[in-house]
């Protein structure tokens, strides 16, 4: 259920450059996409995947998991069931 709810995502964010008209962009706003991985990131540390001082391949070289989820799939539909235009700057030409 989480590539469909991705696939879900990209299909509405398609649409909102169909409705924005041709040659136009939609850019995320860096305090949009610091604010989304500050959640994942804070979530993530009760995890068993950052927790215990192991090193894994979910781990980067800072050791930041940038690779699962934290919470339910759920939460991850509820999270990316629509693009929100106020996160990302529009570009038009």
């Amino acid at each position: 259920l989480m590539i469909e709810a991705q696939l879900n995502y990209l299909a509405d964010y398609l649409r909102q450059l169909d409705v924005l008209g041709p040659g136009s962009a939609l850019d995320p706003r860096p305090a949009s996409v610091d604010a989304w991985n500050e959640r994942v990131q804070t979530r993530m540390e009760r995890t068993v995947w950052n927790t215990g001082g192991c090193t894994s391949w979910y781990l980067d070289a800072s050791g930041r998991n940038t690779t699962i989820w934290p919470g339910t799939t759920a939460e991850f539909r509820a999270a990316t069931r629509r693009v929100d235009l106020l996160e990302y700057d529009v570009l038009r030409p």
